[in-house]
């Protein structure tokens, strides 16, 4: 493309300069035909001399833009050549800032699988703790009922031992009690024979009737503390609970029931103790169903 361009410009200075040669010699004056036809060819060979020069100058112009364009071409090479050493130097930072992004993301992935373990361990410890405390609360409580069970039992084992060394007591009491009340049963008869025969009224009798009851039920009542023993842990004064009493016609207990607990379960049962040991209660025959079914308030002083 270059090499046409070129051409079509030497030719156009060629034709101009032999335009503008000719031009000159015709505006020249004519002194005389020969003068004219010298002229002439003095011109037709300047012309052509000049011609040859500028052909000589054309060339000349024409190797140093050969030589430019080949220097043009020698730089473009090194400019080209450059570009991929820079596209090439491009490159390699690319991959290395992408293989430091790949070792980044590699590292925050490593860092978050050591803080996800790190929780996983501490939520392990937690449960280790709670466990273990569980664990604790629950040897504690198993040692509180222990300990309660063994002063249940100690407690019981003490009542029993001095239920033991009291009860030869109590029995000579009982016998002495139960002498009294044949006695006083004796006595009871007599009286009532000799009222019988004084004709005592009906409201009397009935005066005496209440009398034996209450003498009956406080007897009763005092035999039933005799045989009481005080529980020696704890505080029981001024506890009381309401208890029923159902005798045999013998005066054995047939069943005892805490209507009203006194709210310490060791007072109720030292209670129900004292009365399975004051067995039997001995009733007069004629007073058994009025005491078959006794309610009273055990409350020691």
């Amino acid at each position: 493309m270059w090499d046409n361009i070129i051409s079509f410009i030497d030719a156009i200075i060629i034709h101009a300069m032999l335009l503008a040669m000719i031009l000159f010699s015709i505006d020249l004056p004519n002194e005389s035909h020969l003068t004219s036809s010298f002229a002439l060819e003095n011109t037709i060979q300047a012309v052509a001399l000049d011609e040859q020069q500028v052909l000589a100058a054309i060339s000349r112009w024409k190797s140093e833009q050969v030589i430019e364009n080949k220097a043009l071409r020698a730089q473009q090479q090194a400019l080209e050549q450059k570009k991929q050493e820079i596209q090439q130097t491009i490159l390699k930072k690319t991959q290395s800032l992408e293989q430091l992004q790949k070792q980044k993301d590699a590292e925050q992935q490593r860092l978050a699988d050591f803080e996800q373990q790190q929780l996983l361990e501490t939520v392990a410890l937690e449960e280790l703790k709670y466990q273990k405390a569980q664990g604790e609360a629950r040897l504690a409580r198993e040692a509180e009922a222990k300990r309660q069970a063994e002063d249940l039992a100690r407690l019981t084992q003490e009542t029993e031992e001095q239920a033991e060394t009291e009860e030869a007591r109590l029995t000579s009491e009982a016998d002495a009690i139960e002498q009294e009340l044949l006695a006083e049963e004796q006595a009871r008869l007599a009286e009532e024979q000799a009222d019988k025969k004084r004709q005592t009224t009906a409201a009397t009798r009935q005066y005496q009737n209440k009398k034996r009851l209450q003498k009956v039920t406080s007897r009763l009542q005092n035999k039933i503390l005799q045989h009481w023993i005080r529980p020696s842990y704890g505080y029981y004064i001024g506890l009381s609970c309401v208890i029923e009493i159902r005798l045999k016609p013998s005066g054995a207990i047939n069943e005892v029931n805490i209507i009203e607990s006194s709210g310490n379960l060791v007072f109720d049962f030292s209670a129900t103790s004292a009365i399975h040991k004051a067995s039997p209660l001995r009733i007069p025959d004629d007073l058994f169903q009025d005491f078959q079914d006794l309610i009273f308030t055990f409350k020691p002083l």
